[in-house]
């Protein structure tokens, strides 16, 4: 496997190379630069700079093994058998030689790279052209057409202010007048009333037709008192029966199975003011209203339809 052919390639693409126990590869650019001495310009040159400081990296491996198609482990070992080879040609020759990059060295016992003439893709300095400051013309063509266009005109501002304030107090003062004026012609039309109501004029008595009253009043006090007479004189008389006074049920209208159940719903009915209670029935748990009614009937359909319109109403024995 041939290393040296793969380090220009690698410069190229990622601008540095690290050779583990050698050091790093770098590849830089320097634009073009004017020489205002012989008026000529430079070209962009590429130079390699090279670090004897190795660092692990298995990029340059992996770029190798993808080339190769092989394992990076592979790579790996053949760039340490490189790097080996390289050191121990500079120990006995002092000088090592890449194809197209340049030559290693020794130079106080540090490794050195001197780059290849070869590789140097500048060109031969370009002449600069002198330059010519145009000069603007003061003066237009006469029969050039003029497409500038005329200045806007200044829009003046407007203030909303100084016109709506004025217009608000205007309609402000309006709107009180005629209320004002309003006001006023009712209070106008309206006349005291003791100036109004005419005084009645005096009614004289009839002597004979209050005697006729007083008479008529006399005889129905009379016969009032003939009837209660006889209403007293008749021992037999029927007087009408008393209501039928109304009775305590209990109602259960829930059923649970659990007693902790029961016992929470008949908390819940008395907080809201009813009678209730929990009573204990073959196994089961009921929740009780203690109502009293006349009609059992009324009282039963009624409790069902707020407490339990599915389920079984009924009175406990």
């Amino acid at each position: 496997m041939d290393i040296n052919k793969y380090i220009g390639k690698f410069l190229l693409k990622n601008k540095y190379c690290s050779l583990p126990g050698l050091g790093v590869f770098d590849l830089k650019k320097e634009g073009a630069r004017p020489n205002p001495s012989n008026e000529t310009i430079s070209a962009p040159v590429y130079k390699i700079t090279f670090t004897p400081v190795g660092s692990i990296d298995d990029t340059f491996a992996s770029f190798i093994a993808t080339a190769e198609n092989v394992s990076i482990s592979n790579a790996s070992n053949n760039i340490k058998e490189y790097c080996k080879n390289v050191k121990e040609e500079l120990a006995k020759t002092g000088k090592y030689d890449i194809e197209f990059l340049g030559r290693f060295s020794l130079s106080n016992n540090k490794i050195v790279f001197q780059q290849s003439d070869d590789l140097d893709m500048g060109a031969e300095p370009a002449p600069l052209a002198p330059l010519v400051e145009k000069l603007k013309s003061s003066e237009s063509p006469a029969n050039k057409p003029d497409y500038s266009y005329p200045p806007a005109r200044a829009q003046r501002d407007i203030p909303v202010l100084k016109i709506a304030v004025p217009i608000v107090l205007l309609v402000l003062l309006a709107t009180g007048a005629y209320f004002g004026y309003d006001y006023y012609q009712k209070n106008k039309e309206v006349t005291p009333l003791e100036n109004s109501i005419p005084v009645p004029a005096p009614v004289q008595v009839d002597t004979l037709a209050t005697t006729m009253v007083q008479d008529s009043l006399h005889i129905a006090d009379s016969t009032k008192a003939a009837t209660d007479t006889a209403m007293k004189a008749a021992p037999n008389a029927s007087t009408p029966a008393a209501p039928q006074a109304a009775s305590f049920y209990k109602v259960a209208i829930l059923s649970f199975e659990n007693e902790a159940g029961a016992t929470g719903k008949a908390s819940k009915l008395k907080k809201y003011g009813n009678d209730a209670s929990v009573v204990s029935s073959n196994g089961r748990f009921f929740v009780v209203i203690n109502a009293s009614s006349s009609d059992t009937t009324k009282l039963v359909d009624s409790l069902r339809r707020f407490f339990n319109p599915k389920g079984q109403v009924f009175i406990m024995k």
